[in-house]
């Protein structure tokens, strides 16, 4: 997405890696992969369907500003349906799973179509 991004994604990440106590030359891939955190540029643009879903309730029409991104985070998902359509919820576990698996790929690392969910049930206790 840009350098503004991945300079804020790695301080998020240097800075959750010091209140645990891990040592600061550990990968940011592998630090968001055991968290089950996406690419904040993913975690960006779930945040953008929404305002862009609000945008259309209010006005009544969709801005064309934004085409061209959703488009292409569109064809990054493989989903054929307009992204503003889908249920928020839907997209965002769309998005995450897609992220962190490939996450998972870029680091020679398997993982399962469900890692977030099972991350999310015994790690954080959110289910």
């Amino acid at each position: 997405m840009g350098d503004v991004v991945d300079i804020a994604q790695k301080a998020a990440l240097k800075y959750l890696r010091s209140i645990l106590g891990l040592k600061n030359n550990v990968s940011s891939r592998r630090s968001r992969l055991v968290f089950g955190l996406p690419k904040l540029e993913h975690q960006l643009i779930v945040r953008l369907v929404k305002n862009i879903s609000k945008y259309i309730k209010h006005f009544q029409e969709f801005p064309d500003i934004y085409g061209k991104t959703i488009e292409e985070y569109g064809k990054w998902l493989n989903i054929s349906v307009d992204l503003v359509s889908v249920e928020p919820r839907t997209l965002k576990e769309l998005v995450m799973q897609r992220s962190i698996k490939e996450t998972a790929e870029k680091e020679n690392i398997l993982i399962g179509n469900r890692f977030r969910d099972v991350l999310s049930k015994y790690l954080y206790k959110s289910r």
